[in-house]
């Protein structure tokens, strides 16, 4: 199976690839700028495409028009990277073979934050079009950040449909990890940053950020109270991808501030069209991926340009022009793909509150906000990214200039609204829970602006002390907490016994040999196996039942997990209509059957799907004779 993810995320980088090596030999700074904004296209084109046909063929056909790009690239120019750029680029596949390692350390053998949900929901809109359905609520619209479910998606359908939906999930933590530091490392060298070091390890403290868990024993042992470090918040599907965007709009956003829009400063100059087109188009990806994020940046930025005009264009016209076809960006694509911000979203109440410090989890306590175990818990998870702000102050401090400043104007405004998000912002009369969410977005606005000042600092300086101390003592942090704490938690076989129901290895399992999955295959109501539930619904697209938590309208919880009769029940009550016969995915072995596929089993006709699995017919008789009606 190593092969076949090989062949997945071969396949998907073939934009990237085309991209860098067919455009114009350029800065490098521009070649790491191109990398998220290569990736925010080629998403955006794929959903465009899922509007008219199901997302797995849009997936291959915008492969096809990414090879008659390339062909038309290399027909016009040779290649962009020259001999000059061999050091760099090493430099970059290092930083990104470690961004790699980072995520490993745990997206192979830790399932958390929903991971019941996204598995099958990842596979259901595989066979979809837009606007796609809740896997547990066919005929409703899901109005949700759905990217990251997209792009597992997008990993199996190119992987020829062998590859699980759960393995999806994984290479989507995996690749936007090894992007991440790829693109860090290529900004600083191309921002001018000396020997390989930095650029390498600066790549990976992007991945690695995370709050201090040095509170005295206030909240989770080695973990932070109202943010989790980012290599485990990022397995929510969606996070991985949002940081590659912000670190391609925040990159962009350090590039301008140090280098010329005018034309007459040579070539090295920041292109005004280019710069728009990247902001645009992360903005647009980022508004269907990550919602607080995005509205956090553009309002950061916005301040950054009332400080500071050519941080986004020559003139403050154009300025203007830029923040109005940003604010478009957010609000197209929302209402073209019915994504979370568009009429119907899941959050249903938003308070504001008197001030107060809650934590991730609903079984840590809400603390006073000037209370002492109130102030202990905001110094040490805003602590890494207030420390860069402050780096980015006192570099303004000794050589005061406008795009310090506005460096400056940009990283405080991320924090204050952080912290007026965490401090005063309730969402569905929750006050734990979704805080995380206001954290990933300042952490991505500090580390991306602060890094590239580091090399124009003095050596020793308050500026290069505090930036160093911020990025290093959130990585120290996070591996610490990967070595201690990681193998406590529950761990790859303790889940697979209770999510596979067998000895199959959910990363193993080949999705064709075992299940029978196909090409062009559209979810519908079925019954499934309750044993092996989440290996079939892994391979195949499926409508099922489930049910949602306190906090939300959207279901997002299986129903009868394991259990046939609950499952069976949930199908025949409210998804299958009383004189409809829906299908059945049983196991082959008639002696490891759960009573429904017995009973499914002895009206024959069964087809065989794969080496495990057959596909019934479970009649309404059935059902009634099954639920004892």
């Amino acid at each position: 199976m190593i092969l076949r993810n090989v062949v997945a995320v071969a396949l998907y980088l073939l934009p990237v690839l085309i991209v860098l090596a067919g455009r114009r030999p350029r800065p490098l700074w521009e070649v790491a700028l191109d990398i998220p904004a290569t990736v925010a296209v080629d998403l955006l084109a794929i959903l465009a495409l899922t509007r008219v046909i199901p997302l797995e063929l849009s997936v291959w056909i915008v492969r096809v028009l990414w090879l008659g790009v390339g062909v038309a690239l290399a027909r016009r120019r040779g290649a962009a990277l020259g001999a000059g750029d061999r050091g760099a680029w090493l430099v970059a596949m290092l930083a990104g073979a470690l961004g790699a390692i980072v995520s490993m350390s745990m997206s192979r053998v830790y399932r958390v934050w929903d991971r019941y949900w996204h598995i099958p929901l990842a596979a259901s809109i595989g066979g979809q079009t837009l606007p796609f359905q809740n896997v547990y609520e066919p005929g409703t619209v899901l109005h949700y950040h759905w990217t990251g479910d997209v792009l597992a998606s997008t990993f199996k359908a190119l992987s020829f449909h062998h590859l699980s939906s759960d393995v999806g999930l994984v290479l989507v933590h995996d690749v936007t990890f090894a992007l991440i530091a790829i693109t860090v490392a290529l900004l600083l060298r191309g921002l001018g940053q000396k020997g390989p070091w930095v650029p390498i390890l600066a790549g990976a403290a992007v991945v690695l950020q995370g709050p201090v868990p040095l509170r005295g024993g206030l909240g989770l042992h080695l973990d932070g109270y109202a943010y989790h470090n980012f290599v485990t918040n990022s397995l929510r599907p969606h996070l991985g991808l949002s940081g590659l965007l912000m670190t391609g709009f925040v990159g962009a956003i350090a590039v301008a501030l140090r280098v010329p829009h005018e034309p007459a400063a040579g070539a090295d100059a920041f292109p005004r069209r280019r710069l728009g087109a990247i902001l645009v188009a992360t903005t647009a990806l980022l508004a269907v991926t990550d919602e607080p994020s995005v509205m956090m940046l553009l309002a950061s930025t916005g301040v950054a340009w009332l400080v500071h005009p050519e941080v986004l264009a020559p003139t403050r016209k154009s300025g203007l022009l830029v923040l109005l076809a940003l604010g478009a960006a957010v609000v197209v694509p929302n209402l073209l793909f019915g994504a979370s911000l568009s009429p119907g979203s899941p959050v249903q109440t938003v308070r504001w509150v008197a001030a107060r410090v809650p934590g991730a989890h609903t079984e840590i306590p809400v603390y006073p906000m000037w209370s002492r175990q109130g102030n202990v818990v905001i110094l040490c998870d805003f602590m890494p990214f207030a420390l860069c702000a402050v780096g980015l102050v006192a570099a303004f401090v000794a050589k005061p200039s406008r795009p310090r400043a506005a460096a400056c104007a940009l990283a405080w405004t991320s924090i204050a609204l952080a912290l007026v998000g965490l401090t005063h912002i309730e969402i569905n009369g929750l006050a734990a829970v979704e805080v995380q969410r206001y954290f990933v977005e300042p952490f991505f606005a500090a580390y991306l602006l602060a890094l590239p000042t580091v090399r124009e600092a003095r050596r020793g300086s308050l500026a290069t002390v505090t930036i160093a101390g911020g990025v290093a003592v959130a990585a120290l942090s996070t591996l610490v907490w990967i070595r201690e704490q990681l193998p406590k938690e529950l761990g790859y076989a303790e889940h697979d016994k209770k999510w596979m129901g067998m000895m199959e290895d959910s990363m193993a399992s080949d999705c064709v040999r075992t299940t029978g999955a196909r090409f062009g295959e559209r979810p519908r109501v079925m019954y499934v196996e309750s044993s092996v539930w989440y290996l079939w619904i892994g391979c195949n697209p499926v409508f099922a039942p489930g049910w949602h938590e306190r906090q939300w309208t959207t279901k997002t919880r299986p129903t009868g997990e394991g259990n046939a009769i609950e499952q069976l029940r949930a199908i025949h009550a409210g998804m299958a209509r009383p004189d409809e016969t829906i299908p059945a995915a049983c196991l082959s072995d008639p002696a490891r059957s759960d009573v429904v596929c017995r009973r499914a089993r002895a009206r024959g006709g069964c087809e065989r799907r794969g080496e495990l699995f057959e596909m019934c017919k479970l009649t309404p008789e059935d059902r009634r004779a099954a639920l004892g009606q």
